[in-house]
């Protein structure tokens, strides 16, 4: 999955002039031993290019921010950068937020380009368990008051236990019937989710796998798309596009959605309450039922009938303790 990290600028330029100041400096010592390199993508040059969602003409450029050492000309890091302009001057970094800002702030000249903000989406834990009760509950049904957005799946989620002692994780097509994930909601803080989303704009459509983490990193998955930019642009555009449309649409809609569901009081502190107590009453019925099972067959042996062990396919769904750290991205 394409990891993606959202910025803006305080001063206004348009995508012209942000053209020419980049071809202006294409190369910028970073210290004594470093500089940086401005380089083009797929050996084209930085020119102005632009797509639409629906009706709406967004301008944007790419490029590749490389640092280099001065004493080789070996190449030490180096990531793609989306600048486009909608109400204000964006630029969507793809790479995870750690360390960004001093990554980008080394190259972008205050002078120049303004302050570099920090445009991390408003993602909540509540707002998490909101996107999960909602795709439990009703599956088929809009999560947004306009219609525009529906939940196809959800895939996977990440959390870590409280006493933040393990993480854990649970992936697969079917991860919302598994006992272990109701188990996790119920007694874990959640941290990560993965759904795939169908975002419905005019006479659009788009589905798109996505993760959406506290940390502010988004990231999305290109070989998932299906809609309507399959039949409008080429493979080696996607990702600059696919990162725009989550960064100025897909994601600003699930949280004025989640918003929305507050002020119509259609989620609340008690309803989260009533959802994790219902998890817990799940769980208790699931497992008298198993105890149930296993004492009729306990029964059955005692009498000389051989026990036969049943298996449960889950295909490749699972919860598992992981050791890796979830928020260093």
């Amino acid at each position: 999955m394409i990891k993606t990290s959202y910025w803006k600028f305080s001063k206004i330029l348009n995508i012209d002039e942000v053209i020419q100041q980049i071809n202006s400096k294409l190369e910028k010592d970073v210290d004594e031993k470093s500089k940086i390199i401005i380089n083009s993508i797929d050996n084209e040059d930085i020119i102005k290019q632009s797509f639409k969602i629906s009706e709406n003409k967004i301008d944007y450029i790419c490029f590749k921010l490389v640092y280099v050492l001065k004493s080789t000309g070996n190449i030490e890091s180096e990531t793609e950068i989306v600048i486009y302009y909608d109400d204000e001057l964006r630029m969507n970094v793809l790479r995870g937020r750690q360390n960004v800002k001093k990554y980008i702030s080394s190259y972008f000249d205050e002078e120049i380009w303004g302050k570099i903000v920090d445009d991390k989406p408003g993602v909540s834990e509540d707002l998490l368990y909101w996107v999960f009760k909602s795709y439990i509950d009703n599956p088929r049904t809009s999560i947004s008051n306009d219609n525009s957005l529906y939940l196809s799946s959800l895939k996977g989620y990440r959390g870590v236990t409280k006493d933040q002692n393990n993480s854990l994780k649970g992936e697969g097509d079917r991860i919302t019937e598994i006992l272990g994930t109701l188990a996790f909601l119920l007694n874990n803080d959640l941290k990560m989710i993965r759904p795939k989303v169908t975002y419905l704009i005019n006479d659009e459509k788009h589905t798109v796998l996505m993760d959406i983490r506290l940390t502010g990193t988004i990231m999305f998955e290109i070989s998932e798309y299906k809609g309507d930019f399959n039949r409008k642009y080429e493979l080696t555009k996607m990702t600059y596009i696919l990162s725009i449309l989550c960064s100025r649409y897909i994601i600003p809609k699930f949280i004025s959605s989640y918003n929305h569901a507050i002020q119509s009081k259609s989620w609340s502190a008690a309803l989260k309450r009533d959802f994790l107590k219902r998890i817990g009453e799940e769980i208790k019925t699931r497992v008298d039922i198993e105890l149930d099972k296993l004492d009729k067959e306990i029964a059955a042996d005692d009498n000389g009938i051989q026990m036969t062990l049943l298996e449960t396919a889950v295909g490749y769904d699972e919860v598992e303790i992981v050791d890796v750290e979830i928020d260093e991205e």
